[in-house]
C-alpha cells in the first residue's frame, strides 16, 4: 500500500505553525509471519490487507486520517486525542471479530500519543513515542503514556488502568496506561447509585431527537436508537452502532440498555455526565443519551428524555 503525501503535508503544516501537534496512532498486526510459514504469499498478503481495511474504516469512522500503511503496520493522526482513542478501541473490536486465517488468530498492538504545544520536531517526536509504545504493547493491548492520559477527557480516562511498574508498565520511569477496550463492566464505567427515593417511576416516558417525538407507555413499551434506518431514534453519527442502545419499560420504570461498540454518554439533570458500554442503567427524571460520544461535543447526536 502506498504512503499518504497530503496527510503527511498536512501533519507538517501543522509542525510548522507550532501549534499542538496531532494525536499519532500507530498500529501493527501481531502474528503476520506466521501467516507466511502455513499460506502463500497471496494468501497471507490478502489476510493482512483485510485486517488493514477494518483499521482504516476505523479511523475513518472516528474523524481520524490515515497517513501511511506500510507492510503489517498503520500510521494514523487524529485532532482529537478522545477521538484516537475511540478508533483504537474500534480496530481490536474489529480485528477480534475476524475469524482465525489457516488457524493463525491475529491480532494487533496499538500505542497513541499526543505532543505538545511547541515541542521540538513536533509530529515527529509524538510519532516516534507511539511507535515505542507500539513495540512494548502485547498483542490484543493498546498502550498510551501519562502525558497523553492528561489529555483525555475525565470519561475516557476512566476506561484506562496503570500497568505494574517493573513489569511491561513502564519504559524506564514512564509509567504507561492501558486502555480497557476489552472490559465493558468494570465498575469506574458504571453509573453513579440511584439516590435514596428517586426510583425513576412514571407511567410514561417521552424521547425527542431531531425533530422526531416517541412516548412509551403501556401500548408502546420500547423504542430503539441507530443508524439503521428501522430504528425509532436514527442517528447519523458514524461511530454508532446500527443498533446502538434501546430503551424500555419494566414495571413502572425505563431502562437504557446499550448494546454498542462505542457506548453511550449519559446525562441526569443536574448531575455529572457518564459514560456507559454493553449496560444497563434505569432512567430518571430528565436528562440526555449521546451516542457514542459526550454530549458537549459539537456534533453529538442527542437524545432528550423526560419521564411524564
Amino acid at each position: 500500500m502506498t504512503q499518504n503525501p497530503v496527510g503527511e503535508r498536512r501533519a507538517a503544516r501543522s509542525d510548522r505553525r507550532g501549534t499542538r501537534p496531532p494525536t499519532q496512532l500507530l498500529a501493527g498486526i501481531a502474528g503476520s509471519a506466521r501467516l507466511y510459514e502455513r499460506l502463500t504469499d497471496a494468501e497471507a498478503q490478502h489476510a493482512i490487507e483485510r485486517c488493514l481495511k477494518r483499521m482504516a474504516r476505523a479511523v475513518e469512522g472516528l474523524h481520524g486520517e490515515v497517513v501511511k500503511s506500510v507492510g503489517d503496520e498503520l500510521q494514523a493522526q487524529f485532532t482529537s486525542t478522545d477521538e484516537a482513542m475511540q478508533a483504537a478501541t474500534e480496530m481490536q473490536l474489529r480485528i477480534a471479530d475476524l475469524p482465525p486465517a489457516s488457524g493463525v488468530k491475529l491480532a494487533i498492538r496499538v500505542g497513541f500519543h499526543c505532543g505538545e504545544a511547541g515541542q521540538p520536531g513536533g509530529v515527529e517526536a509524538a510519532l516516534t513515542s507511539a511507535a515505542r509504545l507500539t513495540a512494548l504493547a502485547r498483542a490484543g493491548q493498546i498502550l498510551t503514556d501519562a502525558a497523553t492520559l492528561a489529555k483525555l477527557s475525565p470519561l475516557m480516562q476512566l476506561l484506562t488502568r496503570p500497568l505494574t511498574p517493573g513489569g511491561s508498565g513502564r519504559s524506564g520511569n514512564e509509567a504507561l496506561f492501558e486502555v480497557l477496550w476489552d472490559e465493558p463492566d468494570l465498575a469506574a464505567h458504571r453509573a453513579p447509585a440511584q439516590r435514596a427515593g428517586d426510583s425513576g417511576s412514571g407511567r410514561r416516558l417521552c424521547a425527542r431527537h431531531s425533530g422526531t417525538v416517541v412516548v412509551l407507555d403501556d401500548l408502546h413499551p420500547s423504542l430503539t436508537i441507530g443508524r439503521d434506518a428501522k430504528c425509532d431514534l436514527v442517528v447519523a453519527d458514524r461511530r454508532a452502532s446500527r443498533v446502538h442502545a434501546r430503551i424500555e419499560r419494566r414495571d413502572d420504570r425505563f431502562v437504557l440498555i446499550d448494546q454498542s461498540t462505542n457506548g453511550s454518554f449519559l446525562h441526569f439533570r443536574d448531575e455529572h455526565e457518564f459514560f456507559v458500554r454493553r449496560e444497563e442503567v434505569t432512567l430518571r427524571g430528565a436528562g440526555i443519551v449521546s451516542v457514542a460520544t459526550s454530549a458537549n461535543h459539537p456534533d453529538a447526536d442527542r437524545i432528550e428524555f423526560e419521564h411524564l
